[in-house]
């Protein structure tokens, strides 16, 4: 079975945080600044100073057939996870991925185009 990757993007906003979970934010919001931002296994949150909006990034590898369903929902399991473990609630969540071994490549010299 062919395995392809995929780059998930979970978004949402912030809904009651608490004040243990808003400064928990609020303290490691230079970390988390949409600069610092990458596709990883493990997932990077980005969310600005604001608290309002937040976007997890994963890199997920997935079998072809369904593979956008199946890394859509392991990806929003485990932003769903680390929310949670950071005590905040959220709202709008929604999420995305592209087939990254289905982006054309253009290289340098040649024209796929």
């Amino acid at each position: 079975m062919s395995r392809h990757t995929f780059r998930v993007t979970v978004r949402g906003a912030f809904d009651q945080l608490d004040e243990p979970a808003r400064a928990a934010l609020l303290a490691a919001a230079d970390r988390h600044s949409w600069l610092n931002s990458a596709f990883t296994e493990p997932g990077t949150l980005t969310y600005g100073p604001e608290l309002h909006a937040f976007a997890f990034r994963y890199v997920v590898r997935a079998p072809v057939e369904e593979g956008a369903r199946i890394a859509t929902e392991q990806a929003e399991a485990q932003a769903l996870a680390t929310l949670e473990a950071l005590g905040c609630g959220y709202r709008h969540l929604r999420s995305g991925a592209v087939d990254v071994d289905e982006i054309p490549v253009r290289r340098k010299g040649r024209s796929n185009w």
